[in-house]
């Protein structure tokens, strides 16, 4: 785990289920032994191939932006958990 000096955390990911777009919710993180902890983080911004994007699809490997607590550390091959629901629509 990355900061920017922001109080923001960057990560790379890949994405395995579901869509993310900013201001998407994690709400746990599993570790590498499938033990789980609570977690609150937000995607803030999202870049691939060094573009920021607005989505990531699944399949994806990308660099995320979070915000919030992500109640410790985030080692290497953790899998951070989040429930998605359509992208809200811009109106």
């Amino acid at each position: 785990m990355e900061t920017d000096g922001e109080g923001t955390f960057l990560v790379i990911v890949r994405a395995l289920q579901g869509t993310l777009w900013p201001g998407v919710k994690l709400h746990a993180i599993r570790d590498t032994s499938g033990k789980e902890r609570p977690a609150d983080l937000t995607v803030q911004r999202i870049w691939l191939f060094q573009r920021e994007i607005d989505l990531l699809s699944p399949g994806s490997t990308g660099k995320l932006q979070l915000t919030g607590d992500p109640a410790g550390d985030l080692p290497e091959g953790s899998i951070l958990l989040g429930r998605t629901t359509d992208k809200p629509t811009q109106t």
